[in-house]
């Protein structure tokens, strides 16, 4: 999901099971003063990083995986 309503933008993973929300995480944010973002692994692993622009190297901040019951747990 995309989130605008202000001068920051953020995305967000949502897990959602028979129409309900299960969990979800801020993923991505561009706020002026630093750029966070994300990557997805080939086993699923979500992780998080952090830059002050997109010229400054990423730094990780966080890495999750999705549970069999829809949970975002962090490793």
């Amino acid at each position: 999901m995309y989130d605008n309503t202000s001068d920051i933008e953020n995305y967000y993973l949502i897990v959602i099971k028979n129409g309900k929300i299960i969990s979800n995480l801020l993923i991505a944010r561009m706020d002026g003063e630093s750029i966070q973002d994300f990557n997805i692994t080939k086993e699923y692993a979500i992780i998080l990083y952090k830059a002050k622009n997109s010229n400054d190297p990423k730094k990780e901040i966080g890495r999750y995986k999705i549970s069999d019951n829809g949970n975002i747990i962090k490793n």
